[in-house]
């Protein structure tokens, strides 16, 4: 179950075009923990507003999940690639993304996501520089 749930957030997270990107995000602020929520939800609405005026597409090709239970965290690893709709590749790099989760009344919720090391920074929060 837990990896299944992370391979969907992973993919949500991370596959996205321009005309998908607010529903995508909009689904996963719905599984955030209660206390996540709060600090997840402003920084999402400017990354999606973000990420639809430079039309971005995000890409992330994972080649192993991982879990480790005793810090309730799931790893992802993979090749993430950004580009602008309809053009050249803008970034393409190796990283791991982490997410942190917990579960309440039986209820999955994520605590925490991000690049490996930079868990709260949002996925993408630094397009500015990445699409010059």
């Amino acid at each position: 179950y837990l990896l299944y749930m992370a391979k969907a957030l992973f993919d949500l997270a991370l596959n996205y075009t321009p005309a998908t990107v607010e529903k995508q995000y909009e689904l996963i602020l719905g599984i955030m923990s209660p206390n996540a929520y709060p600090r997840y939800k402003a920084r999402f609405l400017k990354f999606v507003k973000e990420a639809e005026m430079v039309k971005l597409v995000s890409v992330f090709l994972p080649d192993s999940i991982k879990h480790d239970p005793g810090r309730k965290a799931i790893m992802a690893t993979g090749t993430r690639m950004l580009l602008l709709e309809g053009e050249q590749v803008v970034e393409s790099k190796r990283t791991t993304y982490e997410l942190r989760y917990s579960f309440s009344a039986g209820q999955f919720h994520i605590e925490d996501f991000g690049e490996k090391g930079k868990l709260g920074k949002v996925l993408g929060a630094s397009i500015k520089g990445e699409t010059k």
